[in-house]
């Protein structure tokens, strides 16, 4: 069957319009299609989409039915289209509300949170049976902290409150001193954990030994390092010892570093 032309007169357009003018179809003498009103079609196929002015739009690559954008696309929501697929944007495969490949950039900036130093306020002598150190108010043995106190929670009289589930490296760094110039002398220093307040669990420990050297006062230094998952509001303290010896003493360089390694669920 032969084809039927519709052709406008020289240099005019060519437009078709429903009766009262207020939808239409117009082509124009320069070769645009210009429709007035919604376009509803099954199927539109195309190669270049562009916005009204030209300056920007989408592409629709052959065969693959890529789409290639030349702005931002800017929208609430971007969910699989195939279950168990995930999406993925240039490598980095976002599934299941987790972040299954890919890896963090040096630019990528995170808070200032989940770490907390403890140090020792003031030099105290151990005496008989051992203390455990407080970590709230200023009673010897007492820690001072610093860093994010409210995940990493100073509470009830000598305990820690870790808030997050996660992997955590706990290291309890002891310098301690023995004042008689006779003794030798041992000192354990201990982490304690669990998911009550005042746990009695050991869960790090170390043992080190003072020497008796000099007629003045020998010190001696050792460290208890846990590194492991922890429950979310579970707890740790710290307890030393002195042995041989009720006369020894921790100096003020003891200390205590919580880092939170990573948060899990």
């Amino acid at each position: 069957m032969a084809d039927r032309i519709i052709k406008g007169d020289s240099g005019n357009d060519v437009i078709i319009q429903n009766n009262d003018g207020s939808r239409k179809i117009e082509v124009t003498n320069s070769g645009d299609v210009e429709v007035t009103g919604d376009f509803k079609a099954t199927t539109v196929k195309a190669t270049n989409l562009k916005a009204n002015d030209g300056t920007a739009g989408l592409v629709v690559a052959d065969s693959t039915g890529r789409v290639q954008v030349a702005e931002k696309i800017e929208t609430d929501d971007i969910i699989e289209k195939t279950s168990a697929h995930g999406v993925e944007i240039d490598g980095l495969l976002i599934k299941d509300s987790a972040l299954n490949t890919g890896s963090i950039g040096d630019d990528v900036n995170f808070s200032n949170k989940y770490y907390l130093q403890l140090t020792l306020g003031a030099a105290f002598t151990l005496g008989s049976g051992g203390s455990y150190i407080n970590t709230t108010g200023t009673s010897s043995p007492y820690f001072t902290n610093s860093g994010d106190n409210t995940n990493i929670l100073p509470t009830d009289t000598n305990n820690i409150k870790l808030i997050r589930k996660g992997i955590y490296l706990i290291s309890f760094n002891v310098t301690s001193f023995q004042h008689s110039s006779t003794y030798s002398a041992q000192i354990d220093c201990e982490i304690l954990g669990g998911t009550s307040v005042n746990p009695t669990s050991v869960i790090a420990e170390n043992r080190t030994q003072i020497a008796n050297t000099v007629s003045v006062a020998d010190y001696g230094s050792g460290t208890a390092c846990f590194v492991g998952e922890r429950d979310a509001n579970s707890f740790v303290r710290f307890f030393c010892e002195g042995f041989t010896t009720d006369d020894v003493s921790l100096n003020t360089q003891t200390s205590v570093s919580i880092v939170l390694i990573r948060p899990i669920a």
